[in-house]
């Protein structure tokens, strides 16, 4: 039998995947419950380090390097801007004070935030196929792309 090809560590990618997601799910239903967030959060941090997979810098970006909590603005952080000499976005964790700083730069988004960057979109429990070039956004189906426009919007 020959190896099978793809994503090396495939199942890692997924659980840690599935782990960001679930912790971020707790995190909007259970905003005074913080526990089960940063178990979450903890265990897909020690899974990909044994692993010695990377985890994406948007991913760490929301995450608080000092208590393991997932930063959503107005749940878990306040988000402010602060123009000094170049503007900053600085999260602040609501858990335990943390300060986190980024440049701003409005031409260069986070990948996670761009919608152009998602390849597939969930409507109404179906999934949708974003259209990657022009002309393939023109010939497939009017209802999706009537969908990830309004999504883009």
């Amino acid at each position: 039998m020959g190896k099978t090809k793809g994503l090396p560590f495939e199942d890692v990618h997924n659980r840690c995947n599935f782990l960001y997601q679930a912790a971020k799910e707790s995190l909007k239903r259970h905003k005074t419950d913080l526990s089960l967030c940063r178990f979450y959060i903890n265990t897909m941090t020690v899974i990909a380090r044994r692993q010695g997979i990377r985890l994406h810098p948007d991913i760490k970006r929301t995450i608080c390097k000092r208590c393991c909590l997932l930063l959503l603005p107005g749940i878990s952080a306040i988000c402010r801007v602060k123009k000094k000499h170049q503007k900053l976005v600085i999260f602040t964790c609501l858990g335990c004070g943390t300060m986190k700083r980024f440049i701003y730069n409005k031409d260069k988004l986070p990948t996670i935030d761009d919608p152009s960057a998602w390849l597939d979109f969930i409507i109404d429990g179906e999934q949708v196929r974003q259209p990657q070039t022009p002309q393939e956004g023109k010939r497939g189906d009017k209802k999706a792309n009537k969908d990830v426009k309004d999504m883009k919007s």
